[in-house]
């Protein structure tokens, strides 16, 4: 399985933006925040502007070429060599170990970049992630309804 991460383009933007308006199951996770309204153009603007206002990075991550959803490493601050990575993928490619491979990646990005911890809020219901983020090293604190996940590296 060829996965791989590259810088959010308008093409791929238009591929996730369509993803976030049909794919209920993704919607539910995610929750209340996505509109199932979003053009690609407005996507990415918004994307844009995030990333101007947390200091972070947006890639999409592709399954053999074939867009299959967004990694980020935000709220960079490398005086304090700490960054946040979040992710999200289709439905349809849930339990295939794909972001745990794109999570790979961007921590390498990260480690590359200057960065030493790595954090993240994980809903206590997304087993999933919580793996990753444990098979990673991570520290998890409880926090009532998630956990802070923590790399120190």
């Amino acid at each position: 399985m060829n996965i791989s991460i590259e810088e959010l383009s308008k093409p791929n933007a238009n591929i996730l933006a369509t993803v976030l308006n049909t794919d209920s199951k993704l919607i539910e996770k995610l929750g209340s925040s996505i509109s199932g309204n979003e053009s690609g153009e407005s996507f990415l603007t918004r994307y844009n502007e995030w990333q101007k206002n947390t200091n972070s990075s947006t890639f999409t991550i592709k399954k053999e070429n074939e867009v299959v959803g967004l990694i980020s490493l935000s709220h960079k601050n490398i005086n304090l060599k700490k960054a946040r990575i979040g992710y999200w993928i289709c439905s349809k490619e849930w339990k295939k170990g794909i972001c745990s491979i794109a999570f790979d990646e961007i921590l390498e990005l990260g480690k590359k970049e200057g960065y030493k911890i790595f954090e993240a809020n994980i809903p206590k219901g997304n087993i999933a992630s919580i793996k990753i983020w444990i098979k990673n090293g991570a520290e998890l604190i409880d926090n009532d309804t998630h956990f802070i996940a923590k790399i120190t590296i």
